[in-house]
């Protein structure tokens, strides 16, 4: 499918930023959020493969042997199965927080260092820029942000009800950047720009910046908070029925921006949304799909889009 968006529509990038550029770097001041902000979850994070060691047939059935036995009969028309990979074994392999797990461990393991060693970060999540500082926004920032990690926790449980869920619960951060001076009423050019910049303090490098497919999920979209969904996060009152409040929670949207991004000399062909409208580096996404993008951006958000 090819865009029939006018070349002409496509609106410029933003013009204050060739007047007030961002620095090619750029370190900002950090608060966390979340489980994964403890000190000592160095320590406390578990390898996936002791996790494995703990899950149970009953993690994933009342009557695990039924579901085995079913299993069985429906092995010859399920092409995902193994080779001699039983029930149990399939459902670990698919179960979505492992994957999630296994994708953070897999970028671990490249940030080890050539002997090993090297202290890596555990934790998943993303990089949040707030862009509003009214006094309204600032009184709500904390309890959006609480929120936004009770949401995204709440989600992870119903993605799988195993024990993969409590690893992951226990690691999931989110890293609040406010700067009034540089992000005020940002645009996404703007926070794209900083994030980039933030990204390149951090000693990311340039080719894991900007290709897309390689880098982790972390690296690859932040979020962008306005004074709007700070309100709308900050005022979700939420019930004891998880499952009723999913619904509820999949309106309350939040803006991914993608830093691999940048100002085509037309707009990628096929890259458009129901209503023909083309990518422009940056997407809606559920405040409840937050760990299951994590899992299948795999460095690409524009392959995610449009998300909803």
């Amino acid at each position: 499918m090819s865009s029939s968006f006018p070349i002409t529509d496509f609106p410029p990038r933003d013009p204050s930023l060739e007047i007030r550029p961002v620095p090619h770097k750029r370190s900002f001041k950090i608060r966390s959020f979340g489980p994964g902000a403890d000190p000592a979850i160095q320590k406390t994070a578990r390898d996936l493969s002791d996790v494995d060691l703990d899950i149970r047939p009953s993690d994933y059935s009342h009557e695990p042997e039924f579901d085995s036995q079913v299993f069985e009969r429906e092995r010859p028309f399920n092409r995902w199965v193994r080779d001699n990979e039983d029930w149990f074994g399939y459902r670990k392999r698919s179960d979505d927080v492992r994957k999630l797990l296994s994708a953070v461990e897999a970028h671990q393991n490249k940030t080890r260092g050539p002997l090993g060693q090297a202290a890596t970060d555990p934790t998943w999540g993303y990089f949040v820029f707030v862009t509003s500082y009214s006094s309204l926004a600032r009184k709500n920032i904390n309890q959006a942000m609480e929120n936004l990690v009770q949401a995204t926790l709440r989600s992870l449980r119903l993605m799988s009800p195993s024990l993969y869920s409590e690893e992951a619960t226990k690691r999931f951060k989110l890293e609040v950047i406010e700067d009034k001076e540089a992000l005020e009423n940002a645009s996404e050019d703007r926070v794209r720009e900083e994030f980039r910049a933030h990204l390149r303090s951090l000693g990311v490098l340039e080719d894991d910046l900007m290709f897309r497919g390689i880098g982790t999920s972390r690296f690859s979209a932040c979020i962008l908070l306005d004074e709007k969904a700070i309100s709308r996060l900050a005022n979700f009152s939420f019930g004891l029925d998880i499952e009723l409040d999913e619904p509820h929670l999949a309106n309350v949207l939040v803006r991914m921006i993608d830093p691999k991004w940048d100002y085509p000399a037309e707009p990628y062909p096929g890259v458009v949304d129901e209503d023909d409208r083309p990518y422009r580096g940056g997407d809606d996404c559920p405040a409840t799909a937050l760990a299951e993008l994590y899992r299948t951006i795999d460095g690409n958000l524009m392959g995610e889009y449009p998300y909803l």
